[in-house]
């Protein structure tokens, strides 16, 4: 039994489910498919899960890292600065920093999950914020 975790046939809750620990969360799984079992009762929604189910939404949430990178690795903070016109506060910009971060991510993210998991219309953009923030606090700026 995990529950709050895994969501079995769903992407996870908004926000990444609230996880503070964005890495532990994603450790999570990978502790979930360290045992052989046959059902997950994760808790939430319409049904029972499997290690299958594990082992898509933890696909999900490494194509969200992956495009949370690729995003950070390609904006022009100056022209994010720009944008948002935050001279006078500096808590604006990053605000807008990863706002950008997120609607860039999920724009890649979405079209290779819609259908496939549900909710991912209505989630992909504050996991991409989640963990966008993620990695640049708990793993590092420089994180991949």
């Amino acid at each position: 039994m995990l529950v709050d975790v895994i969501v079995p046939g769903w992407v996870p809750f908004h926000a990444l489910g609230g996880a503070t620990d964005v890495a532990g969360y994603l450790d999570a799984h990978d502790t979930a498919l360290s045992y052989l079992f046959g059902t997950l009762v994760a808790g939430h929604l319409t049904r029972t899960g499997t290690a299958r189910d594990v082992r898509v939404q933890r696909a999900y949430l490494d194509d969200v890292r992956r495009a949370c990178t690729r995003a950070r690795q390609s904006a022009d903070p100056g022209d994010i600065a720009a944008a948002a016109d935050t001279n006078d506060d500096k808590w604006q910009f990053a605000c807008a920093y990863f706002d950008h971060l997120a609607a860039r991510a999920a724009r890649e993210v979405l079209p290779r999950w819609t259908g496939r998991l549900g909710a991912a219309a209505a989630n992909t953009h504050s996991h991409c914020l989640a963990m966008s923030i993620a990695l640049a606090h708990e793993w590092g700026v420089d994180a991949g």
